[in-house]
């Protein structure tokens, strides 16, 4: 990993990644807080492409809200995307100040009772900002006794995905990649607990157009499959920052009942309906600069994101 760092093209990847260091290590955990969220305020200001993603998620999610909240939403939204980063240091550098101490649970009778079946556990998350410190956040409940793997995406800097699988691995017993189908099946057959985040648009491979939020989205079928295959109980799982700042919050919702029925479709709906469930608790702290809906039916790749299509709004 660290040879990439003699790579130029990597040059300002490892510069950054450094100054996150710095600052993670320097400032105590509310002051790093403080400072994102003010670069958060900043980035919205100067970053209209981002915005108008977020506008128009929200729009199609959200269409009775007024072009007042939504602009006060999509700027709280940046606020927490970039407080995220405060989340990634302590996920992959240690030193939480404390702050790991006050992580709350709702629900992990939930979880308690699908881990006592013996047939493992498919943890759905979602990405919301605090998503890389999930992991940390959910091993606290379980301990060391129960194994917890992650199904991760390489990202296209390499730099950053050798970060990244090395700060997830201090958590999980493994990160496995999302290619790697049969790995994520044996390892849930050996009676363990795989999470995965199902939330994004990968287009049309292995996916169905269910509804999200009323709009069509490229939703995977893989839960359904995986849950098919193994037998396993599905849970969604929330981790959200709590609003005064001093910790976290983690809820495990109850498992999806006669799950998978015989309709890939409703399938589908029905995961997407549990990502809204959670969603929902903090919709400000998810992930809307994600474009969700780029891949449409009769429309060509993020056309929907198109600003002929659909205006930006710009009301204050």
């Amino acid at each position: 990993m660290f040879s990439l760092y003699a790579t130029p093209k990597y040059w300002i990847t490892g510069f950054l990644l450094g100054v996150l260091w710095l600052i993670h290590r320097l400032l105590p955990y509310r002051l790093r807080l403080q400072l994102f969220r003010a670069l958060g305020r900043f980035v919205f200001l100067f970053k209209p492409s981002r915005r108008h993603i977020a506008y128009v998620n929200l729009s199609l999610c959200y269409p009775e809200m007024s072009s007042a909240d939504r602009n006060a939403m999509v700027r709280r939204n940046f606020e927490h995307f970039f407080m995220s980063f405060v989340e990634i240091a302590i996920s992959w550098w240690g030193r939480d100040d404390g702050v790991l101490d006050n992580v709350s649970f709702e629900g992990v009778g939930h979880l308690d009772n699908a881990i006592a079946q013996g047939k493992g556990v498919i943890l759905i998350g979602a990405h919301f900002s605090t998503i890389e410190l999930g992991a940390a956040m959910i091993k606290k409940h379980i301990g060391q006794s129960t194994p917890l793997h992650v199904v991760y995406k390489d990202q296209k800097n390499a730099l950053f995905n050798a970060w990244m699988l090395r700060g997830r691995a201090r958590h999980v017993e493994s990160c496995i990649s999302s290619k790697n189908s049969r790995q994520i099946v044996k390892t849930i057959r050996s009676k363990q607990i795989v999470w995965y985040a199902p939330d994004h648009d990968h287009g049309v491979k292995n996916t169905v157009f269910a509804p999200f939020f009323g709009h069509p989205a490229a939703t995977l079928t893989t839960t359904a499959t995986l849950a098919k295959i193994s037998g396993a109980p599905v849970i969604m799982t929330g981790t959200y920052r709590k609003s005064d700042n001093s910790g976290y919050c983690v809820k495990f919702y109850p498992p999806l009942a006669d799950f998978p029925g015989e309709n890939d479709l409703e399938d589908a709906t029905r995961v997407n309906q549990m990502i809204e469930a959670a969603l929902s608790v903090a919709p400000d702290q998810y992930m809307w600069i994600h474009r969700r809906f780029k891949t449409q039916p009769g429309l060509p790749k993020s056309q929907l994101y198109n600003k002929d299509i659909h205006p930006e709004e710009r009301d204050a």
